[in-house]
């Protein structure tokens, strides 16, 4: 469509050559030896930059001018034209108008000058417009135009300027304009919303259905956009919305549609698309070539999109079942890591089943009130001593049954449950370390946490505001992290919260170390006490050589540190004895005891019952010091 055009921009720049190396040529209003168009996409700064002298100047520029059939304007502040290029010079007819001093809204039918008006405001207000238009021949017959308005500043004391880009585009997409009317634009990023898109993808399925053309549907979606939101503010991400459907618009071309299906959601309509890993190449490209130019110096780190493609008729017999069937890629695509571009298949129908079937019973079990911490002991491997407790998620149904996270997985990748479940897991640790207290027998806490928590730049300072109204010491609680906090959006802020959380005396472990990327940079750059030793390295240590030798150095590694280590999985005495052995002196795991509810912790912190699970290989341990 006509908005899916590349945007050029122009720049004026002073005609003299400096002489002097890498001295950049300074830019003034009117001060060339001829028009210059900057092309599609090119970065201003980088074009400023070029050096050379004034004739490979003038003439580098005057390539670019000649090379384009598009109406390039230079409007001041005021709305008046201050130059043109030699393709709108030679449509004076067209534009009814001598360019010179001229109010380039005028040039345009009445009908259509509001629209042209308000975009030249637009541009110096927001930085870039867009609008379509139709306009009248002296022949008689109607010419259908999109046009672009991009502010240019920082002009030599000559105020702001308006480059307005017009290019001529096919009929049905004006028509559409026409016949839908603006209402049907989307107000911030001048695409088509989502009123448009529907019946563009209603007409077009229908039309491939009868020329038995194949098309694809392609949703795509920014990564974690309601955190960018909360971080930057909605100013920011706006400017970033327009920026990144303006890169887009350039990528995807023509033979294709592009709307804005949402709030930062995206539908393509790519016409032709008769060979479906072509096209799906083509989408993880553009979506990796927008997600890059949008990261920056200036803009978030962590930037990323995701896309979900399925094809017309192969995936779906209907343009409902292919909007569901794009959706429900889209949805793989973010939960198989975010960044990816995945094309739908058969076997997602179920993977979503599942995964909303998780999602609502997560949601029942908050409601309900359903959650509960339940508590593995954490234990000396040398004296048998119980020297803390980690808390686990556990839901109790109406029925009594008591189910693991295992059952409700979806939920912990999903933001918003995440963290509602992690405030209930403090808020009950909490209160049942106040209970403990007064009973004598409080050890310290371990809790899990995740990076939609910190996200919440507030958390740090809620958490320690909550164990302060309770009175619990902020040294009898340990909050696990794994590698994945330090990676994606928000990962700058992780490293503040943790600081200001360990200078309160919140111990800090990294959990499943050696699972996840960088761990050694990680115990360098954030406030690490104590690392766990993942289970999967842990349950095969007295069959592998490899094992033994990995956790061997994690060990080594935190002794050398001074980080504690702890050992997870345990389930064998032969594997307590080989990490003795290695120096590790705490571990965890179903050998001592499985995870039990917090009204049994008191007896077994004070002294182990008879039969309990834990007393025997504590026995074992305080009776010979030794477990064989």
């Amino acid at each position: 469509m006509g908005r899916n055009m590349a945007t050029p921009s122009l720049l004026i720049v002073q005609s003299a050559w400096h002489g002097q190396k890498g001295e950049r040529s300074s830019v003034k209003h009117m001060s060339i030896a001829g028009p210059c168009a900057v092309s599609a996409g090119q970065d201003i700064e980088r074009v400023i930059e070029i050096s050379g002298p004034p004739n490979f100047m003038a003439g580098f520029f005057a390539a670019f001018a000649r090379a384009t059939d598009d109406h390039v304007h230079v409007v001041d502040a005021d709305g008046s034209i201050v130059w043109a290029n030699p393709s709108a010079l030679a449509a004076v007819d067209l534009w009814n108008i001598l360019p010179a001093g001229q109010a380039w809204g005028q040039g345009w039918p009445v009908e259509q000058r509001p629209k042209a008006v308000a975009a030249i405001r637009t541009a110096l207000e927001q930085g870039h417009a867009w609008f379509m238009a139709h306009m009248p021949t002296r022949a008689g017959t109607q010419r259908h135009w999109s046009v672009a308005l991009t502010r240019i500043s920082g002009v030599r004391d000559a105020g702001d300027f308006v480059i307005a880009v017009t290019r001529e585009c096919g009929l049905r997409h004006v028509d559409a304009v026409d016949s839908y009317g603006t209402g049907d634009l989307d107000g911030l990023t001048g695409l088509p919303n989502a009123v448009w898109f529907h019946r563009e993808l209603s007409s077009r399925t229908g039309g491939a259905t009868r020329c038995q053309r194949p098309l694809a549907l392609v949703m795509i979606d920014l990564d974690d956009f309601k955190q960018f939101n909360s971080r930057l503010g909605p100013q920011a991400c706006d400017a970033m919305l327009a920026r990144f459907a303006d890169l887009l618009a350039q990528a995807a071309g023509t033979s294709t549609f592009l709307a804005r299906s949402g709030g930062d959601e995206f539908a393509l309509i790519v016409d032709d698309a008769a060979d479906p890993a072509a096209v799906s190449a083509r989408i993880a490209y553009l979506i990796l070539r927008c997600a890059d130019q949008i990261s920056g110096p200036d803009h978030p780190a962590n930037f990323s999109v995701s896309a979900g493609i399925s094809f017309f008729p192969a995936d779906a017999a209907s343009d409902q079942e292919l909007l569901r069937n794009a959706h429900t890629a889209l949805r793989a695509a973010k939960g198989a890591g975010r960044g990816r571009c995945v094309r739908f298949d058969g076997g997602m129908r179920q993977q979503l089943q599942r995964h909303s079937s998780m999602l609502e019973v997560a949601r029942a079990a908050i409601a309900g009130g359903w959650m509960r911490p339940y508590y593995q002991p954490k234990i000396d491997l040398t004296s048998g001593r119980v020297t803390g407790l980690e808390a686990l998620l556990r839901w109790q149904s109406p029925d009594g049954t008591v189910h693991t996270p295992a059952s409700i997985s979806a939920a912990f990748d999903d933001p918003e449950i995440a963290t509602r479940i992690t405030d209930i897991m403090l808020r009950k640790v909490v209160a049942d370390l106040m209970i403990w207290r007064r009973m004598g027998s409080a050890v310290p806490v371990a809790i899990n946490v995740s990076g939609a928590d910190f996200r919440d730049t507030q958390f740090a300072r809620r958490f320690l505001r909550q164990l302060r109204e309770a009175g619990v010491p902020a040294d009898l609680v340990e909050l696990e992290v794994t590698e994945g906090v330090f990676l994606g959006v928000g990962a700058e802020e992780v490293g503040v919260a943790l600081r200001k959380l360990n200078a309160a005396g919140v111990r800090i472990a990294l959990d499943d170390f050696g699972t996840g990327y960088a761990s050694l940079t990680h115990l360098k750059q954030h406030p690490v006490d104590l690392i766990k030793i993942d289970r999967s390295f842990v349950s095969n240590l007295a069959a592998s050589p490899d094992d033994r030798a990995i956790v061997g150095a994690m060990i080594s590694l935190g002794r050398n540190l001074a980080i504690e280590v702890v050992a997870e999985g345990i389930e064998t005495e032969e594997q307590v004895l080989i990490l003795r052995d290695f120096g590790c002196h705490t571990g965890q795991g179903f050998l001592f005891s499985r995870a039990v509810p917090g009204s049994e912790i008191p007896d077994i912190v004070r002294e182990q019952k008879i039969g309990s699970p834990i007393s025997a290989a504590r026995a074992s341990i305080l009776a010979t010091g030794s477990l064989f």
